[in-house]
């Protein structure tokens, strides 16, 4: 079941009052249980997924206050510590998704009403802002899956992991593992033919690497090395 809030509005400190690094204006402290992990804006909300707790986090940027309390076993498809997070959180059109830990694969909730949706065996789904693609378990191929029924579609048998994003018609997959080690690797996959078109080799970064994506510019950063690759997708 999901839970609104009840805590009064957190604390903010402000400029005004203490010292804050250049460029921060305020701090907002929030309460989202032990270990955090993940986090990601999308649907008008900032979400937090919890390494400790099968509890998703959405709140809301403009008062720093935590709306809802996502339980991710509530149709209780899992049981509580099989559902920990682990690794990024990912939007598609339709979902959130989170990385689970014991149980492996990926649990949609739907913004719209914050329900888990369902549970897909998958070892990583695609940040994408239309069709909704992830990564098998064995890592070795590509499938389009319905959002609303999570039943496949389509499958492309490339390499493909934990992270990736879909952009014009294209998936750019960095080999991050599972331990999010990643090799440096990056994939691009024309996704109407199916082909690997292009593959580029940049600086591999140790565990802890997490991606990110905007106007063609990929970049990996490690936290557990002083390393942060970026890769122009637009330079071919």
């Amino acid at each position: 079941s999901t839970s609104d809030d009840a805590r009064t509005s957190p604390a903010v400190i402000t400029a005004g009052g203490d010292h804050l690094p250049d460029g921060v204006s305020m701090i907002v402290p929030l309460s989202t249980g032990s270990a955090p992990i993940g986090i990601i804006s999308a649907f008008g909300s900032i979400w937090v997924a919890s390494h400790r707790s099968p509890l998703l986090y959405r709140i809301d940027p403009h008062t720093g206050k935590i709306t809802t309390q996502i339980d991710l076993t509530q149709n209780g498809s899992a049981t509580a510590n099989s559902l920990y997070a682990c690794g990024p959180l990912v939007a598609t059109a339709a979902a959130v998704w989170v990385h689970a830990c014991a149980a492996g694969g990926v649990t949609a909730v739907d913004p719209t009403d914050n329900r888990v949706t369902g549970h897909l065996d998958a070892g990583g789904v695609l940040h994408s802002d239309a069709d909704t693609w992830a990564c098998t378990s064995d890592n070795k191929n590509l499938i389009k899956v319905d959002p609303a029924t999570l039943q496949e579609l389509t499958r492309i048998g490339v390499p493909c992991g934990l992270q990736g994003f879909v952009d014009a018609g294209r998936a750019l997959i960095p080999d991050v593992d599972h331990d999010l080690t990643f090799n440096g690797t990056v994939r691009q996959i024309d996704l109407a033919t199916g082909q690997e078109v292009q593959t580029w080799r940049i600086t591999p970064s140790g565990s802890g690497t997490f991606a990110a994506y905007a106007e063609g510019m990929l970049w990996l950063m490690s936290n557990t090395e002083a390393v942060m690759n970026y890769l122009d997708t637009r330079d071919g």
